[in-house]
């Protein structure tokens, strides 16, 4: 999959009407872990 839109967002928005393929990845940076997953999706009209 190649991400052409991102959204830096707060709580509930990988719950957003529309989207489907939802993706929850655990990274690990230079600095340690995030506080929370990341999410990846496909919305209908993106």
């Amino acid at each position: 999959m190649t991400i052409e839109f991102a959204v830096m967002g707060g709580s509930g928005l990988y719950e957003m009407a529309g989207l489907t393929e939802v993706q929850e990845y655990w990274v690990e940076t230079p600095l340690g872990q995030p506080s929370d997953a990341i999410f990846s999706a496909c919305h209908f009209d993106l």
